[in-house]
């Protein structure tokens, strides 16, 4: 509380002044809520105008007006609240609240406070006890991405989410050498470290999760004390906004995605405030929610939802031995067995650790400094980074993300494979990118080492770009509080250990409401490559007599015996078709079948709870109606919320039967 006192005598008012001739450019409310100890905290609002005039974009708070008496009384309370305020545990709880009760009966040389006047000063007492002074303003608004202070005299300066086309927007906060020396120690100590002469650089996080960087006197700069902080959303963007923002379009972000869940080596160049912690926390965020995933950085900003997520941080201690740094922590992570390695930003020996990681099998994503393929490689050849020219292999894209000239959008320009001679494998053209991930070279060879065909592999490409591009998920999913579609993207896991039943997984759902369901019918093409069965040993596209061609075929897998820790399979597929749609009579939950004739005798799905995989057959029974109809029986049967999907035989035709393979290799996860 001490400290408050030098920073409230006298208290200090944002002078709000509108430029001459100057355009509004908009104006909003922030209301938000400054936790106290117990929970209770206090709630505030002041406003917000952004101008422009000569050329230059202005950012204007209007807080509470105070006549001036109550400036004083006020700046007196917070100054003497160690003098004239008995101690009480209420204090701990809620120091606003207490403060209030307080100024209400009046303390030695005070008078006493009106309900309003109490209402009007609640701002400045939690701003100058609880907050960052005239700072807080400038901290609690979520659109101020950046906040910069030069040094004294200074006009603060802050780069606005809606308004970055202007550039670095004028605030009306500027400070004397005093009040910056103490507002920058505030901020250090609030961050849980201290400054001086001594250590006049600090780079630390704030309690909001803020990053703080911060010079102290005229130590390493000739204008005096100085700190910028960078700022991260609440929530982190995710992939389905950037890709609705025009960062990176679905194709793009399905393939980085599915080189990502093989395990690929990817860098996320550009140059600073480019986007690139952004884009790597949206692609982290989509990566499988089973996995085991460390994030390394000097400074938390990294959030994903996954509960196998361990993030490090470094420790800056002066003390001889008692630093952490980068590079020990990366030494650490090769020793737990990671799926998945995620270095913060890539400058120093650690880049190092990080390929033999890479080489170890990881997967691995970093942001790094560099505007183009020839600076990234100078850059990590040349010392202090000195990484081999032949563990530059090892990378297989470098994605480049750019800001725009006039600062309105961040968007990838473009993606490079790393071979002996870079590859460019995607171009931003406007608003789209040029490019096929089929060309990829790397992607075919990570998924050769996943057992993965090509076929596959243009099956789960195609699967992840459709999840991309839906509307419904754009808006609603991948969020760290809807993990749980992501998670039923993934194949089912079976009971005892990483065995993985690996079924039909639609890339698209049938969907055809009953008559209790106040949704449009909706008709969607369902698809199952042939390249599925590259997953059971032995020919069967060859014993039941198909081509090689991209047959749409559907896949149904029964467990025949989980009690001896096998998985067995059998094999049962047809070619399907849709014809048009005729309801018949719903199973039992409710969902209907799309038939144009009897013969649906039974399907089989596998249903899940509590982990445990197990299945079940439905009989099935088609209107009367639809008895009599000449034709032949295209049936498709889909469940909105199981990986598995059974089929009909169609009478007439050389259906398949029911083939009992043995021997088969249980699927594992590697």
């Amino acid at each position: 509380m001490k400290s408050s006192s030098s920073l409230s005598e006298p208290l200090e008012v944002l002078s709000f002044e509108p430029p001459r001739d100057g355009s509004l450019l908009g104006n909003y409310l922030v209301a938000y809520e400054i936790p106290a100890k117990g929970g209770i905290g206090h709630k505030s609002a002041f406003a917000v105008y952004v101008y422009e005039a000569g050329g230059r974009g202005f950012y204007l708070v209007k807080e509470p007006y105070l006549d001036p008496l109550l400036r004083s009384t006020v700046a007196y309370a917070i100054a003497s609240l160690s003098s004239w305020l008995a101690p009480s545990p209420v204090m701990e709880i809620d120091p606003i609240g207490y403060l209030f009760a307080e100024l209400k009966r009046g303390g030695p040389n005070m008078k006493k406070l009106s309900a309003d006047e109490v209402k009007g000063a609640a701002h400045f007492l939690a701003r100058e006890i609880l907050g960052y002074s005239v700072l807080d303003p400038l901290i609690r608004d979520p659109e101020i991405e950046d906040i910069s202070c030069e040094g004294p005299s200074k006009f603060i300066k802050v780069w606005h989410r809606r308004f970055n086309s202007r550039g670095w927007l004028e605030t009306n906060v500027c400070l004397t050498q005093e009040r910056l020396d103490a507002i920058v120690t505030r901020l250090v100590h609030r961050s849980g470290r201290s400054i001086s002469t001594v250590s006049p650089i600090v780079d630390s996080v704030l309690p909001e999760g803020f990053r703080l960087a911060a010079t102290w006197g005229r130590e390493v700069t000739s204008l005096g004390s100085s700190f910028s902080i960078r700022k991260q959303r609440v929530e982190p963007y995710t992939l389905c906004e950037l890709i609705k923002g025009g960062t990176i379009d679905s194709k793009v972000a399905a393939y980085l995605w599915m080189l990502l869940e093989l395990k690929g080596f990817v860098v996320i160049a550009g140059v600073t405030a480019s986007g690139k912690t952004t884009l790597l926390n949206s692609l982290a965020a989509v990566l499988n929610p089973s996995w085991k995933i460390i994030s390394i950085e000097d400074t938390r900003e990294i959030a994903l939802p996954h509960s196998g997520w361990k993030p490090l941080h470094t420790r800056n201690i002066p003390a001889a031995g008692a630093s952490i740094d980068l590079f020990d922590l990366v030494k650490l992570s090769l020793r737990e067995r990671p799926d998945f390695v995620i270095l913060g930003e890539a400058r120093g020996q650690e880049v190092q650790a990080l390929f033999q990681s890479a080489a170890a099998g990881s997967g691995c994503v970093t942001t790094f400094h560099a505007p183009n393929v020839e600076s990234l490689v100078a850059r990590l050849t040349e010392p202090p980074l000195s990484v081999s020219r032949a563990l530059l292999s090892l990378i297989d894209a470098i994605v480049f993300i750019v800001k725009s000239a006039d600062g309105g959008r961040r968007f990838v320009s473009e993606v490079v494979e790393m071979h002996e001679t870079p590859l460019q494998l995607f171009k931003a053209d406007g608003a789209t990118w040029e490019g096929d991930p089929q060309e990829s070279h790397k992607l075919v060879k990570r998924g050769v080492g996943f057992g993965y065909s090509e076929r596959r592999m243009s099956y789960e490409l195609h699967r992840r770009f459709e999840f991309l591009k839906d509307i419904f998920v754009r808006e609603h999913l991948l969020r760290a509080s809807q993990i749980l579609p992501l998670r039923e993207f993934y194949p089912l896991r079976v009971e005892d250990g990483d065995d993985l039943l690996q079924g039909v997984d639609l890339f698209r759902r049938l969907v055809f409401p009953d008559s209790f369901d106040s949704r449009e019918p909706e008709r969607i093409t369902a698809v199952v490559p042939v390249a599925l069965l590259d997953a059971v040993e032995g020919n069967l596209e060859d014993n039941l007599g198909l081509d090689r061609s991209a047959v749409p075929i559907i896949l149904d897998c029964q467990i025949l015996d989980s009690r001896s820790h096998r998985i067995y399979f059998a094999v049962r597929q047809t070619r399907v078709c849709l014809p048009n749609r005729l309801q018949a009579v719903s199973p039992p939950d409710g969902e209907c079948i799309i038939a144009d004739n009897a013969g649906a005798l039974s399907v089989a799905i596998l249903g899940r709870h509590n982990h445990r995989v197990y299945r079940v057959e439905l009989l099935l029974q088609l209107h009367p109606a639809l008895a009599s109809l000449p034709h032949g029986v295209d049936a498709l049967r889909v469940l909105e919320h199981e990986p598995l999907v059974a089929k009909f035989p169609t009478p007439g035709k050389s259906s398949c039967d029911l083939l009992h393979v043995r021997h088969l290799k249980p699927l594992r996860r590697d």
